[in-house]
């Protein structure tokens, strides 16, 4: 059941659920089923006992009951619905092992509240999105799913085979966000000023799909694509209203953009995995992770 199904990581630390209350949402306006998906260890501290067996059973007992409730309540609006229940150290990578090659349609999980100073590496959201193959979206707020505010960013200048596949990957979720969810599309390059194709005009905007340049684009060579309003507008197959440019640091113009709208949803990227790679995870979506207020929902 698990092609295109939505999974939902349950927060073992939280009484409420955002994540699934997103995820049931999205699942009755799509039907879409719905996986539902807990890690456990004796760090859960909602049963007293000594670090045993019988200990250890008790405490999966208790989410394996909490999962039954969550699955009662969405099959009782008609959602297929699964469990699955473990019991691993490290979440991140329990998460990462149970979606393996079963092609969930996104990951939904409640997000924590991130500081660049407290950051670890078995605690924190990023640490999924480096290892996660699927989509994953952190959510922070139990606003309505249906006509959202969504921005996403794309890096349209990029040359390299793995951005374009990137871009064209971000681009279908957001006409999925526009077509499934009747969300509010528009379009935003943010570029530094060597690479400006100036814009022909301005327009307002409700919500913005970003293509963005790297910050060091500039000194990559001689050599810079140009981006301008025509070429957003066919990539995109978006009319003049919904295409803007912005010149100014990708992060700093999402920002910006994002509290001005107060969207509901961005949409980022990465291509980052491990080791250096993992180092330079979203210049743009790490960046973002640790200061958005609003959902985040991340493809690899």
């Amino acid at each position: 059941m698990h092609k295109n199904a939505l999974m939902v990581v349950i927060d073992p630390t939280r009484e409420s659920q955002p994540a699934f209350e997103h995820a049931l949402q999205s699942a009755k306006m799509t039907s879409r089923k719905l996986h539902l998906f807990a890690c456990v260890n004796f760090d859960a501290g909602v049963i007293d006992g000594a670090h045993d067996e019988a200990h250890q059973q008790a405490i999966l007992a208790h989410y394996r009951k909490l999962l039954q409730n969550l699955q009662q309540r969405a099959e009782s609006f008609a959602v297929e619905t699964s469990i699955e229940l473990v019991w691993q150290q490290n979440w991140q990578q329990a998460v990462v092992d149970a979606t393996g090659n079963r092609n969930f349609h996104m990951i939904f999980k409640t997000s924590q509240v991130h500081k660049l100073a407290e950051r670890s590496d078995t605690t924190a959201d990023w640490a999924l999105l480096r290892a996660s193959t699927c989509p994953v979206l952190l959510m922070h707020h139990n606003s309505s799913w249906a006509n959202r505010r969504v921005l996403a960013a794309i890096n349209l200048a990029s040359e390299d085979e793995a951005h374009q596949l990137l871009n064209e990957k971000i681009l279908a979720m957001a006409h999925s966000f526009q077509n499934e969810y009747g969300a509010d599309v528009h379009y935003v390059n943010a570029i530094n000023r060597e690479t400006t194709a100036h814009p022909s005009g301005t327009e307002d905007d409700e919500d913005l799909l970003f293509c963005v340049l790297p910050a060091d684009f500039a000194d990559r060579g001689s050599k810079k694509p140009q981006v301008s309003e025509t070429m957003l507008r066919q990539h995109c197959a978006a009319d003049a209203a919904h295409i803007h440019l912005q010149q100014g640091d990708p992060v700093d113009v999402i920002l910006a953009e994002a509290e001005k709208l107060a969207a509901d949803l961005i949409i980022a990227g990465t291509i980052a995995r491990t080791g250096i790679k993992g180092r330079i995870l979203g210049n743009t979506a790490e960046k973002l992770l640790d200061r958005i207020h609003c959902d985040l929902l991340v493809l690899t």
